[in-house]
């Protein structure tokens, strides 16, 4: 689990303290730009509190890390190793709700679930190939974000 005020103080550290805040009313027009059917970062910039760099620092660690994850996410899957596949997923699920990407969300969920539960292989594949598929979509969204 993730302590959003902690993520935030960590984070803010990294990130040169040139800040653009705004008002909530002005930021809550903004975030309706990064919103589509693929992610949703107003949750995002909603916690950035108006910092763009923080916001970047996140979606580029975002796409540096979650491609290797779900990696070894296809390798603990394919050896059936659910106990690990289960450690990865979990991992994996904060950030995607900091990208709003709800059908990985969901699909994170389904794998939880039948990892400690049913242990249903075939739902458990089918639910990460979701999440890659939202993955591969999200990809370049996120990294159009950073140029912007």
């Amino acid at each position: 689990p993730m302590n959003t005020d902690d993520l935030i103080k960590k984070i803010a550290a990294l990130v040169p303290s040139k800040t653009n805040i705004y008002s909530k009313s002005e930021s809550a027009q903004n975030f309706k730009e990064y919103k589509n059917d693929v992610i949703d970062l107003s949750y995002l910039h909603e916690l950035s509190r108006g910092n763009k760099e923080f916001v970047n620092e996140v979606i580029d660690i975002f796409l540096k890390e979650s491609p290797g994850e779900m990696q070894m996410g296809k390798v603990r899957l394919e050896e059936k190793n659910l106990d690990e596949l289960y450690k990865i997923i979990h991992k994996l699920k904060p950030s995607y709700a900091l990208m709003g990407m709800h059908i990985a969300s969901e699909a994170v969920l389904e794998i939880q679930y039948q990892c400690k539960n049913s242990r249903d292989i075939e739902k458990i594949t089918d639910s990460f190939y979701r999440i890659q598929d939202a993955l591969n979509k999200a990809i370049p969204l996120l990294t159009l974000q950073l140029s912007n």
